[in-house]
């Protein structure tokens, strides 16, 4: 409290000109650390914003690796299906033939 009554005094004793320029310093003071403050604030927006583009790119890598993974899985998968249905082909081609086989041994041998 003393402090401002001191100051008040101060700038009342103060003549015109050392009024203005105390005025003058005193924004010019208050512009630097605007500007200090502004600095700070965007090195740590462009940290930040690089941090999330890091973030992102792993996240994309990440999710490529899963795409390629499971496109060979499909792949395999695919492959196997194939097998499969050969498979079951030449298992219903093989019960034809003995159903044929069984057809005509009974029309040879009645019984």
């Amino acid at each position: 409290m003393a402090d401002n009554v001191v100051l008040t005094k101060d700038i009342k004793d103060l003549s015109a000109k050392e009024a203005s320029q105390l005025a003058f310093k005193t924004i010019r003071d208050f512009v630097t650390e605007w500007r200090q403050a502004m600095a700070t604030l965007k090195e740590d927006l462009d940290r930040y914003f690089a941090d999330v583009d890091t973030e992102f790119q792993q996240i994309r890598d990440g999710l490529q690796e899963t795409i390629t993974r499971l496109e060979g899985e499909n792949a395999d998968l695919k492959s196997e299906v194939s097998s499969l249905t050969d498979l079951r082909d030449q298992v219903t081609d093989a019960q034809t033939r003995l159903g044929e086989k069984s057809a005509a041994l009974e029309v040879n041998d009645p019984a």
